[in-house]
């Protein structure tokens, strides 16, 4: 629950702060108004958390301009890795989520996903396909979020490095 106060201040930077979000976005209407829902909810939900080191404005804007780095590095991976060639045998995605130019290389991205560490794969699979943040996906996996994103890092570094590979495809 939002102290009151912490509620009304909000509610006060909410035209700024939506402006903030949608410029953290490229001025994508649809995708700032999610950021901007996103970082709300980490306040109500306590993961972001204000402890009075900055202005409570500067705070809240750093939390939507990571809310919008979270939804942009996810969305990349989905993008230009996963989604294009996806292997649906892999992480039982119905074939029909694929179009005739991808399915050849189904193989190369199951071959390329399970040269990742099991941390890695499973912290690609929580945060691409289960759509869940690094947070919760250190939640579930029960280690410090840091970890988290040094190795959902690594494996976007690996998978990226692997399947640019000529001699891999």
């Amino acid at each position: 629950m939002l102290k009151p106060e912490l509620k009304a201040e909000l509610e006060s930077l909410h035209s700024q702060s939506l402006a903030w979000a949608l410029g953290c976005v490229g001025w994508q209407q649809e995708e700032g108004l999610e950021v901007l829902q996103s970082a709300y909810l980490k306040v109500i939900d306590g993961s972001a958390q204000f402890e009075g080191r900055s202005t409570l404005k500067t705070w809240f804007f750093s939390v939507i301009r990571l809310t919008a780095m979270e939804r942009k590095r996810s969305s990349w991976l989905r993008e230009n890795i996963l989604r294009k060639n996806y292997d649906s045998g892999f992480f039982d995605r119905p074939q029909t989520a694929l179009d005739d130019s991808t399915r050849s290389l189904r193989p190369q991205i199951a071959k390329a996903i399970k040269q990742l560490s099991e941390q890695q794969q499973r912290l690609v699979e929580l945060v691409f396909f289960h759509e869940l943040s690094l947070e919760e996906a250190a939640e579930i996996m029960k280690i410090q979020l840091g970890t988290a994103r040094t190795h959902y890092q690594r494996a976007k570094d690996a998978l990226a490095k692997t399947l640019s590979r000529e001699d891999f495809l």
